[in-house]
């Protein structure tokens, strides 16, 4: 029987490293949403997350041929971690992180490229001003976070994923920052006033890199996340900036900023030296 743990996984999204495939040859490779592979593979499977009357009727499905049982063992694992952290994310999480995350489970060597959920926030001018681009349903800050999570307790063996590869980003020091409970604040009043003055002035005021936005314990950084995305089947949001062009822009330089939090703590965390048991 082939080992699975023997083969080598590509796992392409559509992000700007997608258009760096490795070097190496690779075994099996999984796009999304029907995308074919970039490169000639043995197996090529695709992965769509169907979402249908509400969380209870969403599913995972992958076409196309893999090693014996493969798929099946994805599709499983996959849904489960949808499944599992859907609460949290408080909404469906995006296909490549159940995929990802899914994969962790799989015992199999992964390359990750155009995958480090951040697509832009902002509004495209070709957007109906009542419709909103499918990146904005996703919770992006919340799947970077469990990730940078997980991997910081369980990192899979001898995956190539260029956003867990962390280079020294110094955190800003200034007399001024906002703690994210205050960011929280902050937002809660700019949605109350549905104002861009409001919206804007928060960017006036670094952000303090604090441990939270990269841990998979529940707090207040979950509640925050929840100003960066749209629920599916509402009629209205409290997110009125993603629907604005100029508000969309402050929002999305906002979780640029969170982003660069995220990234600077988990290379501290990568990077720090651990203390031998004595």
């Amino acid at each position: 029987m082939l080992s699975i743990s023997s083969l080598t996984c590509l796992v392409i999204g559509n992000g700007p490293s997608a258009r760096s495939l490795p070097g190496a040859p690779v075994d099996i490779c999984i796009t999304f949403n029907r995308r074919e592979p970039p490169c000639a593979v043995k197996w090529h499977l695709d992965v769509i997350s169907c979402r249908s009357g509400g969380a209870a009727g969403s599913k995972i499905e992958i076409t196309g041929e893999g090693p014996e049982g493969f798929a099946d063992r994805l599709r499983e694992a996959a849904l489960r971690t949808a499944y599992k952290h859907e609460s949290a994310l408080g909404c469906w999480p995006s296909t490549g992180f159940s995929t990802l995350h899914g994969l962790w489970e799989c015992d199999i060597v992964v390359k990750a490229r155009g995958i480090g959920f951040d697509p832009s926030l902002s509004r495209d001018r070709h957007v109906g001003p009542r419709s909103a681009p499918p990146a904005m349903y996703h919770n992006w800050l919340g799947e970077r976070r469990l990730s940078f999570a997980r991997w910081l307790t369980a990192p899979p063996a001898a995956w190539d994923w260029p956003l867990m590869q962390p280079s020294i980003t110094p955190p800003q020091h200034s007399s001024q920052v906002l703690r994210s409970p205050d960011l929280l604040i902050a937002l809660a009043s700019a949605r109350a006033t549905r104002r861009l003055d409001d919206l804007a002035k928060i960017l006036t005021v670094p952000l303090r890199a604090e441990p939270a936005y990269i841990s998979a314990k529940a707090s207040h950084i979950e509640a925050l996340e929840q100003c960066f995305h749209l629920a599916r089947d509402v009629r209205e949001t409290p997110n009125w900036w993603l629907y604005d062009e100029y508000g969309s822009v402050i929002i999305d330089t906002l979780a640029q900023r969170i982003r660069a939090c995220q990234s600077a703590l988990f290379a501290a965390a990568f990077m720090r030296p651990t203390t031998p048991a004595g």
